[in-house]
């Protein structure tokens, strides 16, 4: 499936086997793993393809405002909904995890990955991750590499299908697709408000790429 926004072409998920059963996608409820969530099952359908798509989506209770498995779910029932999906996606693993702990928030993730790589046989997790924005300092946690290392691990797995580009990129191929419904129920501010913060970072690249904020809050 090869994806264009007229300067930067990238085909997406090239040579993806045919065999994997199941995959795992870590779905935040943002743009990326979004796309990536409709993108997938779209190629799995065309393809006639016997696999299954697991959704792992993990939330932090230290916002007692905001539930973004909330988000996670709406994605998965909009995607579902655009492409007549009744058995490719499954039904999402959800865990917990407090910000406020000492324990990482990565430990978390990883724990549930490995939980998940077991239970249901899953070679890899996909994770929606791009290159953020231009001259930019994306906040990184112990696991995440700089732009360079995310682009080179973005070339040789299929892992970060999206590594190599910014959210442009993302925004553009939702105007291809004609997602404007996806786009409306995905959340991406991490701040403890049910309305956008406009300030953290996540709401500035979704704004740099998109225009607009969640709930296509100008």
């Amino acid at each position: 499936m090869i994806l264009s926004d007229g300067n930067t072409q990238i085909t997406y998920f090239k040579n993806f086997p045919t065999d994997i059963k199941n995959i795992g996608l870590s779905l935040s409820g943002g743009t990326d793993s979004a796309l990536i969530l409709f993108l997938l099952t779209k190629m799995i359908k065309e393809r006639n393809q016997s696999s299954f798509i697991y959704p792992i989506h993990g939330y932090d209770i230290a916002r007692k405002n905001v539930h973004s498995y909330e988000a996670a779910q709406a994605v998965i029932d909009r995607v579902k909904d655009l492409l007549d999906d009744t058995t490719i996606i499954q039904p999402p693993h959800i865990f917990a995890y407090n910000k406020k702990l000492p324990i990482t928030k990565d430990a978390y993730h990883a724990a549930n990955y490995e939980y998940m790589h077991r239970r249901y046989n899953i070679p890899f997790i996909i994770r929606g991750i791009t290159q953020g924005m231009p001259d930019d300092d994306r906040p990184l946690t112990k696991g995440d590499g700089d732009s360079k290392e995310i682009y080179k691990f973005a070339t040789e797995t299929f892992m970060l299908p999206f590594g190599t580009v910014d959210k442009r990129f993302i925004a553009h191929q939702y105007k291809v697709f004609e997602l404007d419904s996806l786009y409306k129920v995905t959340s991406s501010c991490i701040a403890d408000s049910p309305e956008p913060c406009k300030q953290c970072w996540w709401c500035k690249e979704k704004y740099f790429a998109f225009k607009s904020y969640d709930g296509c809050v100008q």
